[in-house]
């Protein structure tokens, strides 16, 4: 929303950008987290979102506590995504726009989430969730799968979120 409305930029090009900046922050918290164990590690990412949140609160540049208003609506081949769809003589609400482009979206994440899965890092994060002893014991660096975690976790949340702040129009 910030390269959207300060530097006008598109959807499209603010959509990645966030997830990439996301994963940052999301290795960035996940790498010193490592150090604590189970429920200091959830203290510790809640701590670092109030952080975050009361820091965001005192900018300026960021809206402040009035937020960002007046978020460009999303544009794809001349379509806006303000305009309703209108499909052999059907007239579907605007919503839609972002219901087809949330559902395409999903489906892509569902199938790389399939794939990551069967691959290697996914075996590892089994092996972490089932006994996080054993699987340092057969040669899983631990502290880099979880890390890993955080930064993609990190990025589908971004994902979602600038959808989100992209079809509310303010955040």
């Amino acid at each position: 929303a910030l390269l959207a409305i300060h530097f006008g930029m598109s959807f499209w090009l603010t959509l990645p950008i966030a997830a990439i900046v996301a994963t940052f922050f999301g290795f960035a918290i996940g790498f010193p987290s490592m150090r604590t164990r189970e429920t200091y590690l959830a203290l510790v990412t809640i701590a670092f979102g109030i952080v975050i949140h009361q820091l965001l609160n005192n900018f300026e540049w960021t809206g402040g506590s009035n937020g960002l208003v007046g978020i460009p609506v999303p544009t794809l081949f001349g379509h806006s995504f303000d305009q309703p769809i209108v499909w052999f003589g059907y007239r579907l609400p605007s919503q839609a726009n972002f219901y087809y482009l949330s559902a395409a979206l999903v489906g892509i994440s569902v199938v790389s989430a399939r794939r990551l899965h069967t691959s290697r890092v996914g075996l590892a994060w089994n092996a972490l969730r089932s006994d996080e002893l054993a699987a340092r014991c057969q040669g899983i660096n631990v502290a880099w799968y979880k890390t890993l975690a955080f930064g993609v976790d990190a990025f589908l949340a971004a994902f979602a979120g600038t959808i989100y702040a992209f079809y509310v129009g303010y955040i």
